[in-house]
């Protein structure tokens, strides 16, 4: 769950926070991860961002029209 942290116990692992810009899970927030060495734990974020702007650049760069479109719904 997002903001919640999780604690490795010193467990070695792979991480893969997501896609900060190419949403999968149905949420448009773009994801992150903080990384805390130190302490051994990780917690994943979720950031909202503008979208539509996002979208309209996307389209101005002429990149498929797909990838601006999921964009809106997280897929």
């Amino acid at each position: 769950m997002p903001h919640e942290p999780i604690t490795l116990n010193g467990q070695r692992c792979l991480i893969n926070p997501g896609s900060v810009g190419q949403p999968r899970d149905g949420n448009p927030a773009a994801s992150y991860l903080l990384l805390d060495p130190e302490s051994g734990s990780l917690e994943f974020r979720r950031v909202a961002y503008q979208v539509e702007l996002t979208q309209r650049l996307i389209r101005d760069a002429d990149l498929p029209p797909r990838l601006a479109e999921r964009l809106a719904y997280g897929r």
